[in-house]
């Protein structure tokens, strides 16, 4: 009997935590681990919180921004966007590169600015260096970033793993 009112306090409290909303994982400040793949989900989003502090090394701005990467469903093309406020200047150059929290990396794609608005599609037919498995597989494991470089920090001014 001592048993079963336990299991019974287990999944009451399962069913409050999920009707709450709240989260039963904590969240990582700057990537959304990989997603679960089923046929009825939601596509793969890579999310990034971009800081000076991520930098390597750190750089102290005002800055800051948030950044998503949307492999397509057939892994031919990754769609990136962000969106920056407190820049010290105008973006200079958005770019891709590829490496693991902490590193400096390889530029693999550079992408469209507008404003504070970043955007671009990394695919399979680029002329520069094509989207390949081993890109999405870096992407899947949160070995690509984003950085945002101003004349005031040409090395990087923001920076958030995907």
């Amino acid at each position: 009997m001592f048993q079963s009112r336990i299991g019974a306090v287990v999944l009451l409290v399962l069913l409050v935590g999920c009707a709450s909303g709240t989260p039963t994982t904590p969240a990582s400040p700057t990537a959304s681990p990989a997603p679960s793949a089923s046929p009825s989900s939601s596509p793969e989003v890579y999310r990034a919180v971009l800081s000076g502090d991520a930098e390597v090394p750190p750089v102290t701005t005002a800055a800051s921004g948030t950044a998503t990467a949307t492999p397509s469903s057939d892994g031919k093309q990754i769609t990136f966007n962000a969106q920056i406020t407190g820049l010290s200047g105008p973006i200079t150059h958005a770019l891709v590169l590829e490496a693991p929290a902490g590193q400096t990396g390889e530029v693999v794609k550079a992408l469209i600015v507008s404003g504070n608005s970043v955007s671009g599609v990394w695919s399979a037919a680029d002329a520069g260096r094509p989207l390949g498995a081993s890109d999405l597989d870096a992407l899947r494991n949160h070995g690509l970033y984003l950085e945002i470089r101003t004349d005031a920090h040409p090395g990087g001014e923001l920076r958030g793993q995907l």
